[in-house]
């Protein structure tokens, strides 16, 4: 019996590595990706689901022309984050901006909450010390 070789097991998991910094950094902008595009679509929803036509003077013009520049802005951030390009990064952080300028600026109109505000602060955060990690480990140990 000493001969025998062990048999390797098909479930050995040391051979697996842990995901790297730059796994992580691609499925986070991929759940941002997925919580724009249903900002997005939020949007789309509040654009055409108005009952009243807009020539009634009943319906807010200037809430639909916001939610129209919302919904075309979180898509293509949206798009852009989930294929990890440079210009989604930046169409990301132009629409968090405004979005939390129109809250500030126009809370006669919109009614954004404070989560949304928090969720953009917190995921710029993230994104940072995510990037930062990401960044170091491309450096390699010096």
């Amino acid at each position: 019996m000493q001969g025998m070789k062990q048999k390797e097991s098909s479930d050995d998991f040391s051979k697996y590595k842990p995901w790297s910094s730059r796994d992580r950094f691609v499925a986070f902008l991929r759940v941002v990706s997925l919580a724009f595009l249903l900002r997005g679509l939020h949007f789309w929803i509040v654009i055409l689901s108005v009952s009243e036509p807009i020539a009634s003077g009943q319906v807010n013009g200037a809430l639909l022309r916001i939610s129209a520049l919302f919904g075309v802005l979180h898509f293509i951030a949206g798009v852009g984050l989930w294929l990890t390009a440079p210009w989604g990064m930046v169409m990301w952080g132009v629409t968090a901006i405004l979005e939390i300028l129109a809250s500030i600026f126009h809370t006669d109109i919109l009614s954004f909450s404070s989560f949304v505000g928090i969720f953009h602060f917190a995921t710029i955060i993230l994104f940072g010390v995510l990037w930062f990690f990401v960044r170091r480990d491309e450096m390699g140990p010096d």
